[in-house]
């Protein structure tokens, strides 16, 4: 058995080649050309160089591979327009699932985000069915992973492609190279003070959506969903957390949420002259709600294991001072 996986040097991406070769699943790794492979380090796959963008790259790619993983897509959430984000996010993702189909793989797993599933609240929090909320129908990265689902459904109704789609949470652990997640870890870690909103978010731990992922190339229906998610925080739960890992008490203020809001505002009048800016209007949004989810279909179906989210934390903070992202 082989498996294709795509986005293979990152976050979860890397945990995958992991988890496979702990398997003993022989695995083909797709990265660009011009890829930083740190996160793969001591790993052995069998290296792919190509981009999802082509068709021919893919066919390639896909070609004497049993399944197909497929994390890559551009998550950053700043870019200013949707087309930004629709050529890799949407048209790669259909370059993928047409070398599926013509190579006849036995599954395609398609990586997407709880961004395009409803979100609740710690009592009554979202579940797959769902439907995606604002403010993330109004964010072009959610907006575009949401548009990837609905190529992948239609080729499993259609086509008869044997599929189904994965919605982790903030993904939190080890080999976070570009960083990407691992960002809300490194920022002010070392500072007395951390400014926050007032809103919250799931986090998971992502060796666990890895070990979801190589679950489900034989586990799950398809056509499905599943939500792979684990620990409902606020933000100042969740660096409580880092704080109580570390040992390093810091003074938390909360931001008024029409303050974050205000500055948001100000970042899309920015934005609409050319200027890149790191929030805007809807950006600031997000970081005010507390989108919650339950993985109860995952557990079930998947296996989906649930560890102590303060493992992953420590287990991102140890690879990060290992090399040399944090001071030691």
């Amino acid at each position: 058995m082989k498996v294709l996986v795509t986005g293979a040097n990152g976050l979860l991406g890397s945990n995958i080649i992991r988890q496979l070769e702990r398997r003993g699943v022989q695995s083909r790794a797709l990265v660009r050309p011009d890829a930083q492979l740190l996160s793969l380090k001591g790993c052995k796959p069998e290296y792919f160089f190509g981009n999802i963008t082509s068709h021919e790259d893919m066919d390639k790619a896909c070609r004497n591979c049993d399944y197909i993983i497929h994390t890559a897509a551009i998550t950053e959430q700043t870019l200013p327009k949707l087309k930004d984000y629709l050529k890799v996010n949407v048209e790669g993702t259909q370059n993928i699932i047409n070398a599926a189909i013509k190579n006849n793989a036995r599954r395609l797993i398609y990586v997407s985000s709880t961004n395009s599933i409803g979100y609740g609240d710690k009592e009554n929090p979202g579940t797959e069915e769902m439907p995606a909320m604002k403010p993330y129908t109004e964010s072009y990265y959610g907006s575009s992973k949401h548009m990837a689902e609905e190529e992948v459904l239609r080729a499993v109704k259609q086509n008869g492609l044997n599929a189904l789609i994965l919605n982790p949470s903030f993904m939190i652990g080890p080999y976070d190279s570009k960083p990407s997640s691992g960002r809300l870890l490194l920022i002010g870690y070392r500072d007395k003070i951390v400014f926050l909103t007032s809103g919250g978010r799931n986090f998971v731990p992502v060796e666990d959506v890895a070990i979801a992922a190589c679950n489900a190339l034989t586990r799950g229906r398809r056509g499905e969903k599943y939500l792979l998610t684990n620990s409902n925080l606020s933000y100042k739960e969740f660096y409580d957390l880092v704080d109580e890992i570390t040992g390093f008490k810091r003074v938390k203020i909360i931001l008024p949420s029409h303050l974050v809001k205000g500055v948001g505002i100000l970042g899309s009048l920015a934005a609409r002259s050319g200027r890149h800016v790191l929030l805007n209007y809807n950006n600031a949004k997000i970081l005010t709600v507390r989108n919650f989810y339950s993985a109860d279909k995952a557990i079930k179906e998947l296996d989906f294991p649930q560890s102590d989210i303060r493992i992953a934390i420590g287990r991102a903070l140890q690879w990060f001072r290992e090399y040399n992202y944090i001071r030691k």
